[in-house]
């Protein structure tokens, strides 16, 4: 091997590749405009496997990976950029998947995010989830919000992160960056610790247990503002999926709390530009209203859709309203959008404005 890991963020620039994937028995690859990439150098042994891995964490984050077995961290090149890396063993082999941040902070304009996206920013308390697959620009969307805050609100901004991505400058906030496993134990530890730090908002890297929701719920009931992200796909499952980190008997408590403070869900999927350079997301806004609130309390989960579709002059729309959006403004290809929505067999309908699968009956 006559390449060190170095060389291979620095091919990921040369391409301006999203992700490099590492693994024994394959080259590289890279991922370019959502197309895996397999570069010419020669097939990875497992020692070279476990070199590169070596390269790219510290000794202790190395060492880590033989207890838990994986490991979150990212690398700086400085002003060339920064990587958020996840490195784990494979059929007893060391392979990472490293994904390139951008060094610029992206801002929701960039983003081609909603409007609406700039009235939930400033927000004074609640919680706000961002949610998606893996890939879908979550983290890019938390990024634009903390940097539209910062350029707009005088507040205390505190990011807990696993690890770190983008590396927020202050304007008119001032921003406290902690990263998981380096600068605090674990998020339960650090969001107790984030209330004696005098803060106006807090952001939650991911929600991934009841200790995390609980205290992001505290945070919110006592006037703080809280911002988290969820591996859910859209605001239904959002709900299902923190009252599943429960027990049954706490799930009337749980919905109450969750109708009074979550103000928003911001869930989203990444669709290729129609001129194929780059990316556009699709995203369903629930915002938080009397009717949202009634629902989550009778836990009418399955209604949510339909409040959504409804509440378009509130900023709320449901995916297949933001495909058609997108399709009309010549963003994305009839293709893509017809293969995304509910049911491809009516987005003919959707383009006239008929949305057939959606109850839009009075709901009471």
């Amino acid at each position: 091997m006559d390449y060190t890991f170095v060389d291979l963020l620095k091919l990921m620039i040369q391409y301006n590749a999203s992700d490099l994937i590492i693994k024994v028995g394959s080259s590289p690859v890279l991922r370019i405009n959502k197309s895996l990439v397999k570069t010419e150098m020669d097939i990875l042994t497992s020692s070279e496997t476990e070199e590169l891995t070596k390269q790219a964490l510290t000794p202790e984050q190395f060492n880590e990976i033989k207890i838990k077995y994986e490991k979150d961290a990212a690398y700086s090149l400085g002003a060339e950029g920064r990587f958020r890396i996840n490195a784990f063993l494979q059929q007893g082999n060391y392979a990472m998947v490293i994904r390139m941040i951008k060094a610029d902070v992206p801002r929701l304009e960039d983003l081609r995010m909603p409007e609406i996206l700039y009235n939930i920013a400033l927000v004074e308390r609640g919680l706000i989830l961002v949610t998606g697959t893996t890939g879908s620009g979550k983290s890019s969307t938390v990024a634009g919000l903390i940097n539209y805050m910062n350029e707009y609100l005088n507040k205390h901004i505190i990011t807990l992160e696993d690890p770190i991505e983008f590396v927020h400058k202050d304007k008119n906030c001032i921003i406290t960056q902690r990263e998981i496993g380096f600068d605090t134990a674990d998020f339960h530890t650090a969001l107790v610790a984030a209330m004696r730090q005098n803060p106006d908002i807090i952001l939650i890297g991911e929600m991934r247990d009841s200790d995390t929701v609980d205290a992001a719920l505290s945070a919110a009931e006592t006037g703080h503002l809280v911002i988290s992200t969820l591996h859910t796909v859209n605001a239904a499952q959002t709900i299902s999926r923190i009252l599943e980190f429960y027990p049954k008997e706490q799930h009337d408590q749980i919905r109450a709390q969750l109708a009074e403070y979550l103000i928003a869900t911001i869930s989203q999927r990444l669709v290729p530009l129609i001129d194929n350079s780059g990316v556009v997301p699709a995203v369903e806004i629930m915002i938080q209203n009397p009717m949202i609130k009634k629902l989550i309390i009778e836990n009418r989960i399955e209604k949510l859709k339909s409040v959504i579709h409804q509440g378009k002059n509130e900023g709320m729309q449901t995916f297949d309203q933001s495909l058609v959006e997108l399709f009309k403004k010549g963003l994305i290809s009839e293709n893509d959008a017809k293969s995304r929505c509910s049911k491809p067999s009516n987005f003919k309908l959707y383009c006239e404005g008929h949305f057939p699968d959606v109850d839009i009956g009075i709901i009471s």
